[in-house]
C-alpha cells in the first residue's frame, strides 16, 4: 500500500507477479521539467519472435532479440545494440544440505571458469551483441574518479579462458577430492538464450 519514490517516474499497476506494468511521471521529482515522457507502459515478452512480431505490428516500441533473430536483423534499419550493465555468471553451490560440495575446491571451480570460451559463447550461442566479460562489472560502467581509467581496464582480465590452466587446475582438484571424476548438475533460469546454453 505503501512506496517511496526518488526518481523520474513512479511504478503503477504493479501486483508483484504480472507481466505489464506502467511508469507515471512523478510530479514530485525534483528536476521533473526535464522529464519528457508522461508514461511507459511495460509488458514482459519472454520468447524473442513474439517481441518481434510485436514490434513489427506496432504493439511495442522495443524488444530485445536473442541470438537468431539478432543474427536476422542486424541489417534491419530499427537494428541498435545498447550496452547494458549486465553481467551474467555461473553460480556454484558450494554446500548442500550443510556439506560441502565439489564446488568447495576452489581448483574445480577454477577449471569450469578458465575452460569456459566467453568469446566463442557470445558468438555462437547469445549472437545478439553481448561481449565476453572476465570482470563482475562491464565494461564502460564504472570509471576511477581521478583518473577516468575504465574499471575492468585497471582491475586487469580475470580467469580468462585458458584450456591448459583449467586442464592443471582440474587435474589439482580432482587430486585434493581424491576422485578421478565428478558429475554434476547445471541449473539455469527460463531465457531462450539460457536454453540455448
Amino acid at each position: 500500500d505503501n512506496m517511496l519514490f526518488n526518481g523520474p517516474f513512479e511504478l503503477k499497476d504493479w501486483t508483484g507477479t504480472n507481466k505489464k506494468w506502467t511508469y507515471v511521471k512523478n510530479d514530485s521529482y525534483w528536476d521533473k521539467d526535464k522529464v519528457k515522457l508522461k508514461q511507459i507502459n511495460v509488458q514482459v515478452v519472454q520468447d524473442s519472435g513474439t517481441g518481434l512480431n510485436l514490434y513489427n505490428t506496432d504493439k511495442v516500441d522495443r524488444t530485445v532479440l536473442s541470438a537468431d533473430y539478432a543474427a536476422q536483423n542486424k541489417n534491419n534499419k530499427d537494428y541498435v545494440t545498447v550496452n547494458d550493465s549486465s553481467t551474467f555468471y555461473i553460480k556454484f553451490n558450494q554446500k548442500r544440505n550443510g556439506k560441502d560440495t565439489v564446488f568447495a575446491n576452489k581448483n574445480i571451480r577454477k577449471a569450469i571458469a578458465l575452460a569456459i570460451d566467453k568469446q566463442s559463447y557470445t558468438d555462437t550461442v547469445l549472437k545478439n551483441g553481448s561481449k565476453p566479460a572476465n570482470n563482475l562489472v562491464p565494461e564502460g560502467f564504472t570509471f576511477d574518479p581521478s583518473n577516468k581509467e575504465d574499471y575492468t581496464k585497471e582491475s586487469g582480465p580475470h580467469l580468462e579462458y585458458d584450456v591448459k590452466e583449467a586442464q592443471k587446475a582440474w587435474k589439482a582438484g580432482l587430486k585434493e577430492l581424491g576422485v578421478s571424476e565428478i558429475t554434476v548438475e547445471f541449473t539455469s533460469d527460463d531465457t531462450e538464450n539460457a536454453r540455448k546454453s
